[in-house]
């Protein structure tokens, strides 16, 4: 069923949206005509003065989309949600050093969607692990409730922090319907590095049953970036009960790479 058709103008020299919208709207009459309006979109006027980033373009996409759906009964909630990253270097014990010769990485996250827990997430170095890319390790994963922030303050003796390291994916969080979407602007040290989006839909807990469904529906504003088979993480436990230290260990992959990497724009879920 057709809808709508929708252009999107982008003026690259400017990151203000109130700097040059003038520009942007005598450029958009030029092939659109008198359709244009001349205020901005409600969205821009919200943030006329704000630097313009890619998660603003993502999220217009998405309430357009939902906009479009408004014969599909939904719920619409509009929220802050973060992920937190801090990695520290985890001595196991001076005589497994003597031995090994080696130091461990512990990752520390912490989700909002589950404020009480702390999930910890040790490279045990083995390599192999699961669905990662070539070279990965092997990860220990462990979910302990808020006390494990106070019990690694405590094992400062055998661990080293660097928590200059921290990164957070944070960004508003929707409800349409049966599925939650997740737009966070990945930063590393107050440098904006990418736009993560997290798509989950709930009555389904095993992806293979519903992989296609998400795919569809991250098409439906996202378009043609979004890839045919699900991520690798996902394909390695497809028919699996899906849980939250699954989503937590996708967005370390992710965490880990945008360490490595110049700004980018993936999806995840």
């Amino acid at each position: 069923m057709y809808y709508v058709c929708m252009s999107q103008v982008e003026y690259r020299p400017c990151v203000i949206p109130g700097n040059c919208w003038e520009l942007i709207k005598e450029f958009l009459q030029g092939f659109l005509g008198s359709c244009v309006q001349a205020l901005p979109p409600p969205y821009l006027q919200a943030r006329i003065n704000d630097v313009y980033t890619p998660v603003d373009t993502v999220q217009q996409y998405l309430e357009h989309f939902i906009m479009y759906r408004k014969s599909t009964p939904y719920i619409f909630i509009l929220e802050e949600w973060s992920v937190i990253l801090s990695s520290d270097h985890l001595l196991l014990g001076f005589a497994v050093v003597e031995v090994i010769g080696s130091q461990k990485t512990v990752h520390v996250l912490h989700n909002s969607e589950q404020p009480a827990s702390v999930f910890s997430i040790l490279e045990s170095g083995v390599p192999g692990g699961p669905g990662g890319p070539s070279g990965a390790v092997k990860n220990i994963p462990v979910v302990a409730d808020s006390l494990f922030d106070l019990l690694m303050m405590k094992m400062t003796p055998v661990y080293t922090s660097k928590k200059q390291t921290k990164v957070e994916s944070k960004g508003p969080r929707f409800e349409l319907g049966d599925f939650c979407v997740k737009l966070g602007s990945v930063s590393i040290s107050q440098n904006f590095k990418a736009v993560l989006v997290e798509v989950e839909y709930r009555p389904c807990v095993i992806p293979g049953n519903c992989w296609e469904l998400i795919k569809e529906f991250l098409q439906g504003f996202l378009g043609s970036c979004v890839q045919a088979l699900p991520p690798p993480y996902l394909q390695a436990r497809i028919n699996d009960v899906y849980t939250p230290v699954d989503t937590v260990q996708q967005y370390l992959e992710h965490f880990i790479m945008y360490r490595k990497s110049t700004p980018a724009m993936l999806y995840n879920k």
